[in-house]
């Protein structure tokens, strides 16, 4: 069985601290390699320095694009028109300065507007929803097939620069890998399926999944239910898939549930190598470092051996109950 690839998301730290030698030193010593998050106002000339010093250690330094929260934050159809220049652009700028990423990381998710809202209205119905703070800003919107040939023609770009590339998703898009029906890409407007990526995974974050279920599914419930989604990931992607586990902190949305120690997080990573996906990031690095002791985290990670989840009457039932509704939904919705 080949050694699994950790990788870890940096979404929050700041590029001065990421780019520190004692940092980068002890994600070394663990041969855990970073991906961080470049926003327009991202200081390129740390981001160059991150990388140029990653690489010296023989790390595998990522980067992972995102636009500002106002325009949309991630890759979609309604935020790609804009992301495609802006990667290219950022793309040209690192070159300049002769730091070449390891790893371009493409995280298609929903308009973080839209899903702040579903936020609010279903995963905290009891808190009322703050007004917004500014205006929505109008935003060009394409189809998904243009929004797929962006990213083809994007992704074939960053490939002829010898560029890698990762694209991933939600984790419902695993369901569409089973039929070919492209039903929550389409929901989600992230177009994922059938894009020529080096690396293609799915988000599987157990803490979230249990912790927004209100105790409705556990941990081992979420980790079940993330590894049936990872073994058909890994039937269709093979060598090429990819998983993200955690969460150890929160994201962009400010309250995510997150794991309070290793053990768990260990649990996903043993559950997703036993699906036999074998690159795989941690959400997130800052996370972790807000750890007096961040080293018991990596030490746990390295350690983690596959070992198969068990299934329990609830996930039987819900597995049941998404069948359902995914046929209700192929032939209700437009395609």
């Amino acid at each position: 069985m080949p050694s699994p690839t950790l990788r870890i998301w940096s979404e929050h730290l700041p590029l001065s601290e990421l780019a520190s030698p004692p940092l980068l030193r002890l994600l070394a010593r663990y041969r855990i390699h970073p991906i961080a998050a470049l926003r327009p106002d991202a200081d390129l000339h740390l981001a160059a320095t991150y990388i140029r010093r990653a690489r010296a250690l023989d790390l595998q330094p990522g980067i992972w694009p995102l636009l500002s929260p106002e325009q949309g934050y991630w890759p979609n159809t309604t935020t790609l028109p804009l992301f495609a220049p802006y990667i290219r652009n950022l793309i040209q700028e690192l070159l300049a300065r002769e730091a070449v990423p390891a790893l371009a990381a493409i995280d298609l998710e929903p308009p973080l507007d839209a899903l702040k809202r579903l936020h609010e209205r279903v995963l905290r119905p009891f808190v009322p929803a703050p007004p917004p703070r500014h205006a929505p800003h109008l935003r060009p919107t394409v189809d998904l097939p243009t929004a797929r040939t962006l990213l083809d023609e994007l992704i074939a770009d960053l490939h002829r620069l010898t560029i890698p590339t990762l694209g991933i998703t939600l984790p419902t898009a695993a369901h569409d890998l089973r039929d070919g029906h492209n039903l929550w890409q389409r929901i989600a407007r992230t177009p994922w399926m059938h894009i020529d990526w080096q690396l293609a995974g799915i988000m599987t974050y157990g803490s979230m999944l249990s912790g927004y279920s209100r105790g409705l599914l556990s941990p081992a419930d979420a980790r079940y239910i993330h590894w049936r989604l990872l073994r058909h990931l890994h039937t269709h992607f093979g060598p090429r898939a990819h998983a993200s586990i955690g969460l150890t902190g929160t994201g962009v949305l400010g309250d995510e549930p997150a794991y309070s120690s290793p053990t768990e997080l260990a649990l996903d990573l043993g559950a997703t190598l036993h699906a036999g996906v074998h690159d795989v990031a941690i959400f997130c690095l800052e996370g972790i470092l807000n750890d007096a002791h961040p080293e018991r985290w990596f030490s746990a990670l390295t350690r983690a051996t596959p070992a198969p989840p068990s299934p329990s009457l609830r996930t039987r039932s819900l597995q049941t109950l998404a069948a359902a509704t995914r046929s209700i939904l192929l032939t209700t919705l437009p395609r």
